[in-house]
C-alpha cells in the first residue's frame, strides 16, 4: 500500500488464512477473497463506518478447515462454506443442475474457485484489479476488473466471460450480494424502477410465510392477510422467508433505502445480460438447515435467468457463446447519501 491519501490497494493481507484483497478511497473500503470465489466480504460507508454486507452464522470459516465435501447431500460445496457477502456466480444458479453431462452444483463453480489476482493501476487518484477464473467442469473463463476512483463511493466492475470449447455452449450468470444489518432493518424500503413481473415462492417446507405463491406485479402482492407491499423489509421478528423472481425489468437498477441512517445502496447493471432479478428474503423464518430461525437477511441479485441451468435451457433463457466467443458487461454499486 503505497499511497498515503486518496486510493489505495493492500494485496498482502491473510484473513482466518485466506489471501485477502483491499480497495479503498475516501468513502469506500471494499474486502476481496481471490482464493475464495472472489467473494467480497466488506462494503463499507465509511463516513459510517458501516459495513452492509451479511454475514451467516457460519461465518468465514478458516481456510484451513476448507475441504472437498459435498456435506453429505447432492447439492454440492457451496452453503458448507458460504459465509454471506458477495459472490460471482457461473454456469449454474440455484439447486444443482446438470448441463450436457456435467453435473454442476448449487451456484455454479466460480463461486468457490480461486481466481488469479493482479493490480492495474494503483495511485491516489484510482485503483484497479483484474481477476479471472477457469471453470473445470465448463469450458469458461470469466475476467473482471474492480476499480475505485477518488473520493467516489462506487465500486465499478467491467466482466468478460469466454467460451474455450469447440461448441456452443449455454450458462447462467449472475451476483448473489447479501445485506444484513445493522443497515438492514425494518425501516429500509426498496425501489426498483417501473413494475416488473413478480414470481413468488412463498416460504417452503421449513419456512414460514405470510404471502401467496404464484405471480404478480412489483411491488404489491397478495399475502395470506391481504395485499403486501414488499418493498417494504420486514423486521426478525416478523419471522418470514419468502423467493422472489422478477422479469420485465424497465431498467437494470434497484436501491435498498434506509431513512435512520441516511443511507442508500444502489446496484446497476446491464438488464440485457442479466434480465432477472432475484429477491431472497429471510426475517428470522427459515428452519431446519441451514439456517435454523436465526437469519435476517435479503439478497438482491441480477441474475441472467431463472434457476436452474437445466431449466433455463429448456425455456429459452440461458445465455449462450458460439466457440471462442466472448460476452462483456458492466455492474456498479454505490452508496448515495439521503
Amino acid at each position: 500500500m503505497n499511497n498515503k491519501i486518496g486510493c489505495r490497494v493492500e494485496t498482502e493481507l491473510i484473513f482466518r488464512g485466506w489471501h485477502m484483497v483491499v480497495l479503498e478511497n475516501k468513502n469506500l473500503r471494499v474486502s476481496i477473497l481471490p482464493e475464495k470465489g472472489s467473494d467480497i466480504i466488506e462494503f463499507r460507508y465509511k463516513p459510517l463506518d458501516l459495513d452492509i454486507m451479511w454475514e451467516s452464522p457460519l461465518g468465514l470459516r478458516s481456510k484451513e478447515w476448507f475441504l472437498a465435501t459435498n456435506g453429505g447431500g447432492a447439492q454440492g460445496n457451496f452453503m458448507d462454506y458460504y459465509e454471506g457477502g458477495w459472490q460471482e456466480i457461473l454456469p449454474n444458479a440455484g439447486p444443482a443442475s446438470e448441463y450436457k453431462g456435467a453435473s454442476i452444483g448449487q451456484h455454479g463453480e466460480v463461486s468457490l474457485s480461486p481466481w488469479n489476482c493482479q493490480v492495474l493501476e494503483d495511485n491516489s487518484q484510482r485503483v484497479s484489479i483484474k481477476m479471472s477464473v477457469k471453470t473445470h467442469r465448463t469450458p469458461f473463463h470469466l475476467e473482471k476488473i474492480l476499480t475505485l476512483e477518488k473520493d467516489t463511493p462506487t465500486l465499478f466492475l467491467e466482466e468478460a466471460v469466454t467460451n474455450l470449447s469447440e461448441e456452443k455452449t449455454e450458462f447462467l450468470w449472475g451476483h448473489h450480494p447479501a445485506f444484513g444489518a445493522p443497515f438492514l432493518s425494518s425501516s429500509c424500503r426498496l425501489e426498483i424502477p417501473g413494475r416488473p413481473q413478480v414470481e413468488i415462492v412463498a416460504g417452503g417446507s421449513a419456512s414460514r410465510a405470510n404471502l401467496l405463491s404464484g405471480k404478480g406485479k412489483w411491488p404489491i402482492v397478495s399475502g395470506k392477510k391481504g395485499m403486501v407491499d414488499i418493498r417494504e423489509v420486514p423486521s426478525f421478528k416478523d419471522k418470514v422467508s419468502n423467493m422472489f423472481f422478477l422479469t420485465n425489468l424497465k431498467e437494470g437498477r434497484y436501491q435498498i433505502k434506509n431513512p435512520e441512517k441516511k443511507l442508500s445502496f444502489m446496484m446497476a447493471w446491464d438488464k440485457k445480460v442479466f434480465s432477472h432479478l432475484w429477491y431472497w428474503q429471510v426475517a428470522g423464518g427459515s428452519f431446519g438447515y441451514p439456517w435454523w430461525g436465526r437469519t435476517y437477511n435479503i439478497a438482491l441479485e441480477p441474475f441472467s435467468g431463472p434457476p436452474t441451468i437445466a431449466r433455463a435451457v429448456k425455456e429459452g433463457n440461458a445465455l449462450s457463446l458460439k466457440a471462442g466467443q466472448s460476452l462483456k458487461t458492466f455492474f456498479t454499486a454505490s452508496f448515495v447519501a439521503l
